[in-house]
């Protein structure tokens, strides 16, 4: 017996889409299914043909796909499979037409060049959210025999992933059709095994696992965060924030790793989270996977800071220290207790490898913004008597003193 979504994913093939994507719960029948539905319209629509079927690993794809597949009674009955476990490729012929189905494994970045040169007329990706990017992408563009269908199935991971950003949300421009599964699809389970899994899992996890919900871990990490309380809008933000309160840029620096700047202000009771700048040179859709260099990210800093002055720095030694090449390269107008002007920003000192500190966060120099270049207070915030980790998203503010 199938459920009605099962029912769909074996009449899909004929819908006209290109592309189907089956998310949601664990458990919920999507990968035996699909696999099943994979096989038949191969065998229908082509003949001595390639196909792919992906997952994490080899050894996860041999798994969840191709020992299901063998032990389906029907497939035995209407077809011959035979599949070869050093060459990972299962053979499925009837009569005179066959076509192999060939096994890959989406482990990391490196694993789409075991995917190149192959011309596939489908591939068939289970637990795409698991994948990188590069190796799904190498194995679409490998499809691209006349009626080639893309077969995606996954369970929810957070809202920024890539996969939901560039498929689920853009379903039309993708001509794909998209499947939400809960337990509640997959009939063979009991309702008893469904309430186990149930308890299994609690918080973010049953809502991704359980409820299939792409959702975010918030409070994990951060429990005390509230997005209610704890964020604000320009209806919220006091005027003339930086007249009445002291402002610090934290610096988080990194090449490989992204580089964050936060433009912070105190007014003696709340800290506010005003702007971010970050560069991940990680991330192919923001940056194009580009570093950039010591100079570029002391540019955007200064553009970050914009025309205020320059007081003090704060933060450690060894935290500088993987900071000073780029803060160095920059000369800005300095405050007026160091008279010169311009000067460089970072200066190194402390042979005895005690905290370099600018005044005293709570300290109100001028009516104008005076800035303190905060190199370690990113991941450590220092008030008198308080520690605050701070949160690298924006814009939101902590009461530091309910």
């Amino acid at each position: 017996m199938l459920s009605p979504k099962q029912i769909k994913i074996l009449e899909w093939p004929y819908t006209g889409k290109r592309a189907l994507i089956c998310d949601g719960a664990v458990r919920s029948g999507k990968t035996s299914i699909m696999s099943l539905s994979f096989i038949l319209w191969a065998m229908g629509n082509f003949d001595k043909c390639s196909f792919g079927l992906c997952g994490k690993t080899v050894g996860s794809a041999e798994r969840n796909i191709i020992q299901p597949l063998l032990g389906v009674s029907y497939l035995q009955e209407q077809f011959s499979l035979e599949y070869t476990r050093s060459g990972h490729v299962l053979t499925v012929t009837r009569g005179l037409r066959s076509n192999q189905f060939y096994v890959f494994g989406g482990r990391d970045e490196s694993s789409y060049m075991l995917i190149q040169g192959v011309t596939l007329a489908g591939v068939l990706l289970d637990e795409v959210a698991l994948m990188p990017r590069s190796f799904v992408e190498q194995a679409l563009a490998r499809c691209s025999v006349a009626g080639a269908k893309l077969w995606f199935n996954c369970n929810p991971d957070v809202p920024a992933h890539w996969f939901r950003k560039e498929w689920l949300l853009k379903l039309r421009e993708k001509d794909a059709t998209h499947l939400h599964f809960t337990m509640n699809d997959n009939p063979s389970l009991s309702e008893e095994t469904r309430a186990m899994y149930r308890g299994m899992y609690a918080g973010v996890f049953k809502r991704r696992y359980i409820d299939g919900e792409w959702t975010a871990g918030d409070g994990l990490i951060y429990d005390m965060f509230d997005p209610d309380a704890n964020s604000y809008d320009d209806l919220i933000r006091p005027k003339g924030l930086s007249y009445i309160a002291t402002r610090t840029i934290a610096c988080d620096y990194g090449t490989a790793n992204p580089t964050v700047f936060l433009d912070i202000y105190d007014d003696g009771g709340i800290v506010w989270v005003d702007r971010e700048y970050r560069w991940d040179s990680r991330d192919v859709d923001t940056t194009g996977l580009r570093q950039k260099t010591d100079w570029e990210y002391a540019d955007d800093l200064a553009t970050f800071m914009g025309e205020a002055l320059v007081h003090g720095i704060e933060g450690q030694t060894p935290a500088l220290t993987g900071s000073h090449c780029f803060l160095e390269q920059i000369s800005l107008p300095a405050s007026p207790e160091n008279q010169a002007s311009p000067r460089p920003l970072l200066r190194l000192g402390s042979p005895d490898n005690r905290p370099v500190r600018g005044p005293d966060s709570r300290e109100r120099i001028s009516t104008k913004a005076t800035v303190k270049i905060d190199c370690y207070c990113f991941s450590h915030y220092y008030l008198p008597g308080r520690l605050f980790q701070a949160v690298p998203a924006w814009p939101w503010a902590m009461n530091l003193f309910p």
